[in-house]
């Protein structure tokens, strides 16, 4: 089912992810570093995808051409700025269901107490956002779209990033089995409104790149009514994308393949 390229690609990236996810973790567990450096460096292992990719595929010409900007329709720009709409929209239910406004100066002081805590807050959202993106959707999943349909492939990439993460789950995420399911769906759900801004655009990054980013972002702002918005927000666009576009590309393009792009 899976190529060579694809298994160096995975190796290569996995290795990185984990050997560097779990000496972060060894060094905060033996007292070598504190909570702050520890969230520091855990934008480290968001570079793994991005290694493995560029290892995989050293030509240029192929990422300047998948990094390069380009116009797109408005509704791909809505998509893209979905999560600040529904960030926006989960704040208001906040503000009902809580009696209250979110409190923006407590958040505030907080989580920009200091340099160290507003990189620690900004840091990940973008190399996560970037590097991700540049393995997830530069090279594997049109790898994978060679072989399957836009559906299925979505579906394995789901799977193989989800245990990518498994290392955060020691020490950036509680585990649970109901949080660890929660966690699958989502990055199911938020990978096809992915497949689909990538096949959309066909192979462009940049806005797979923004919307992870932006997701991150309203993501980490508040982590209780507004998160639920956005997962309810995500199913709703998900299913719309599959119901509008088929399974078949999710998208009115073909889908995009590393033998099909224009290098």
């Amino acid at each position: 089912m899976f190529t060579r390229p694809i298994l160096r690609y995975l190796a290569i990236a996995f290795g990185f992810t984990w050997v560097v996810a779990f000496v972060i973790l060894f060094l905060h567990h033996r007292g070598f570093i504190g909570t702050p450096i520890r969230d520091l460096l855990h934008a480290l292992p968001a570079l793994g995808p991005a290694i493995g990719a560029f290892f995989v595929i050293p030509d240029r010409r192929y990422w300047a051409r998948c990094l390069r900007f380009t116009r797109t329709k408005p509704v791909e720009w809505l998509i893209v700025l979905s999560p600040l709409l529904f960030l926006v929209v989960g704040l208001f239910v906040f503000r009902i269901s809580k009696s209250q406004a979110f409190n923006w100066g407590q958040f505030l002081n907080t989580t920009f107490a200091s340099p160290l805590l507003t990189i620690n807050f900004f840091l990940p959202l973008f190399t996560y956002g970037f590097f991700e993106e540049i393995g997830w959707r530069g090279f594997l999943l049109p790898q994978l779209q060679q072989h399957f349909n836009a559906w299925k492939s979505t579906f394995l990439l789901t799977i193989i990033w989800g245990i990518w993460h498994l290392p955060f789950f020691f020490y950036r995420f509680e585990f649970s089995w109901f949080i660890s399911i929660g966690f699958f769906f989502g990055l199911w759900i938020g990978a096809i409104i992915l497949t689909h801004l990538l096949n959309q655009n066909r192979g462009i990054l940049w806005f797979g790149v923004a919307f992870h980013f932006l997701n991150n972002l309203a993501s980490a702002i508040e982590k209780e009514i507004t998160v639920m918005v956005l997962s309810v927000g995500f199913m709703v666009l998900a299913l719309w994308i599959v119901w509008r576009f088929g399974r078949t590309n999710l998208s009115t393009s073909t889908r995009y393949t590393a033998s099909n792009a224009d290098v």
